[in-house]
C-alpha cells in the first residue's frame, strides 16, 4: 500500500529556507516603505499622532532588518529615525523626538566615518534637526554645538558642490543665528544671519518661487538681530524688505503666508516706534492686528 508523503519543509531544504527568508525580507522592506509613505500622507492630512504611529512601525521593521543585515539596512533605519524625530516634534513630544534624532545622529556618524561621500549629507541633516530640537528644550549650548557641526559639514559640501549644497548651508546658517541669539550672542548671531541672507538672496534671484520665502525668513531674523544691537535704521530696512517680500507671497497664497506677514508688520511697527516714526508705526501695527484677526476668523468653525 502506498503512503502519502509531506513535501520537504523549509527547515529540511536549505535552498527553500533561503528563498522563504528572502521573501520575508522583501516583504518587510515593502511594508516599511509603505509605512513611511503613509506617515507622510497622514502628516499632510493634519493627523500627527497617526503619522507618528506609522513611522514608529517603519522604524521597528527597519531595526529588525538592520539587526539581520546591518550593511544593507542601517541607512534605512537612520532615515526612519530621522523622520520619526520630525513627526514626534510636530506632535509636541519634544523629548521623544530628541531621543530618535540622537540615535539617527549616532548611526549616521558611524556611516559617515566609513563612507563620508555617501553619508555626510545625511549626518548634516540630522545634526541640523538635533540643534533645533535641543533648542526647543532649552538646551541652548548643546543646540549650538550640533548646529555649528552641521554648518561646518555643509560648508565643506557647498564648497565641493555649490549648486546642490548651498541651500542646506543657508538653512543651517539661519538656524545658527537662532541658536546664538538664544544665548544673547547677538554679534555672532548677526554674522551668521547676514551670511544666510547673502546666500538666500542669490538663490532667490535665480529661483524666486523656491527661495523667496526662505530669504524673507532670514531678513526677518536679520531685523531682529540688528534691533538687539541698537542698529535701528538697519533693522527697519531689513524688516521692511521682509514685509515687502511676504506681502507678495501672501497675495499669492494668503492661507500660508499671511501669518508671516503679520509677524513682520508687528516687528516693523516696533522698529518704526523706536525711531520716533509714530504714525508709520501705528499703521504697521494696525495692519498686523487686522491680519491676525482676519486669520482667527477664517479658522473659526
Amino acid at each position: 500500500m502506498q503512503r502519502s508523503s509531506e513535501p520537504p519543509s523549509a527547515r529540511d531544504d536549505p535552498q527553500r529556507a533561503e528563498a522563504v527568508a528572502q521573501q520575508a525580507q522583501e516583504s518587510a522592506e515593502r511594508l516599511a516603505a509603505a509605512l513611511v509613505d503613509l506617515s507622510e500622507a497622514l502628516r499632510q492630512a493634519g493627523r500627527p499622532e497617526e503619522a507618528v504611529r506609522s513611522m514608529e512601525e517603519a522604524v521597528a521593521l527597519h531595526r529588525r532588518l538592520a539587526d539581520a543585515h546591518p550593511d544593507a539596512f542601517t541607512p534605512d533605519l537612520t532615515a526612519s529615525l530621522h523622520e520619526l524625530g520630525n513627526r514626534l516634534l510636530e506632535s509636541g513630544r519634544a523629548e521623544d523626538a530628541l531621543a530618535a534624532t540622537e540615535e539617527a545622529v549616532a548611526l549616521r556618524r558611524r556611516l559617515a566615518e566609513a563612507h563620508p561621500d555617501a553619508f555626510t549629507p545625511a549626518l548634516a541633516r540630522s545634526l541640523n534637526n538635533l540643534g533645533i530640537q535641543r533648542g526647543k528644550l532649552g538646551r541652548h549650548e548643546d543646540a549650538l554645538a550640533a548646529t555649528q557641526e552641521a554648518v561646518a559639514l555643509r560648508r565643506r559640501l557647498a564648497d565641493a558642490r555649490p549648486d546642490a549644497a548651498t541651500p542646506d548651508l543657508a538653512r543651517s546658517l539661519h538656524n545658527l543665528g537662532n541658536r546664538l541669539s538664544a544665548l544673547s550672542r547677538f554679534e555672532d548671531a548677526l554674522a551668521a544671519t547676514q551670511e544666510a541672507v547673502s546666500l538666500r538672496r542669490r538663490l532667490a534671484e535665480a529661483r524666486p518661487d523656491v527661495f523667496t520665502p526662505a530669504l524673507a525668513s532670514s531678513l526677518y531674523n536679520l531685523g531682529s538681530d540688528l534691533s538687539e544691537l541698537g542698529r535701528l535704521e538697519d533693522a527697519r530696512a531689513a524688516t521692511q524688505e521682509a514685509v515687502s517680500l511676504r506681502r507678495r507671497l501672501a497675495m499669492a497664497r494668503p492661507e500660508v503666508f499671511t501669518p508671516d506677514l503679520a509677524r513682520s508688520l508687528h516687528n516693523l511697527g516696533a522698529d518704526l516706534s523706536e525711531l520716533g516714526r509714530l504714525e508709520e508705526a501705528r499703521a504697521a501695527t494696525e495692519e498686523a492686528v487686522a491680519l491676525r484677526q482676519s486669520a482667527d476668523l477664517t479658522q473659526q468653525p
